[in-house]
């Protein structure tokens, strides 16, 4: 069992520090995570993967919005269960909305793959895996860990990516430091594994910097979910206009 929402259980893991990311560093975080993931969607859809550097920089994306968006969960937890839900269905939406999208671009680009499923996809299994976790009953328990295996066979990164979610969120949510040790950084390794390079880990120290430091940067709420779908529309537009 990862942890409990009894207080004694989880008063076990607070012998070690709990990084704390003010709500401008997150939106930074973000906005980095967001610019990675463009470039590496420039790389693979317009340039066959033939850029330099791009490709390594876009393994960046999915630990830090990954680590973001289990954090974020976890804070608002704290009070409100519900707002998993919010996120998820959001999640869903934009990720349907970018199914089509991305499997035109993957058709023009020669990659014939349908599966798998877009990275909203990925966060989406590890937010509802949160959700059902949350509910502190065996059958909760049962269904998060159901829906984790099912999930990773359809979804970007697979289960390592699932499992790397997970075990931050139960840092973040539990202060549990010894299940982020014992799976997520080995998830971790396994993500660069599939990446071919070691850029995920960067990931790492990046937060770290980041929680030291207090950017002030403007929030503006929901809008990552818009501009997923809405760039890779733009990038299919090109792509039509160099194919043609």
């Amino acid at each position: 069992m990862l942890s409990t929402t009894n207080s004694q259980n989880a008063s076990i893991f607070v012998d070690l520090p709990l990084i704390s990311i003010s709500s401008g560093s997150l939106e930074f975080l973000k906005w980095f995570a967001f610019l990675a993931m463009i470039a590496d969607h420039v790389d693979v859809f317009l340039f066959n993967r033939q850029m330099p550097f791009l490709y390594e920089i876009g393994r960046l994306a999915m630990p830090i919005f990954m680590m973001v968006l289990v954090y974020n969960l976890a804070q608002s937890a704290i009070d409100n269960h519900q707002s998993y839900w919010r996120v998820a269905r959001r999640l869903f939406v934009y990720g349907l909305i970018s199914i089509p999208i991305i499997y035109l671009l993957r058709q023009n680009a020669g990659l014939s793959e349908t599966f798998p499923l877009n990275i909203l996809f990925t966060l989406l299994v590890v937010t509802l895996f949160c959700q059902l976790w949350e509910g502190g009953t065996t059958r909760d328990y049962t269904l998060a860990i159901l829906f984790l295996l099912a999930g990773g066979i359809f979804v970007e990164y697979f289960w390592p990516g699932l499992l790397f979610g997970v075990s931050v969120w139960t840092y973040f949510r539990y202060r549990n430091w010894y299940f982020f040790l014992g799976v997520g950084i080995p998830a971790l390794g396994l993500i660069c594994l599939l990446n071919g390079n070691l850029w995920a880990i960067a990931s790492i120290p990046i937060i770290l910097v980041l929680s030291k430091i207090r950017i002030k940067f403007p929030r503006l709420r929901h809008i990552f979910y818009v501009l997923y779908p809405l760039h890779l529309g733009l990038l299919l537009a090109v792509q039509l206009l160099i194919q043609n």
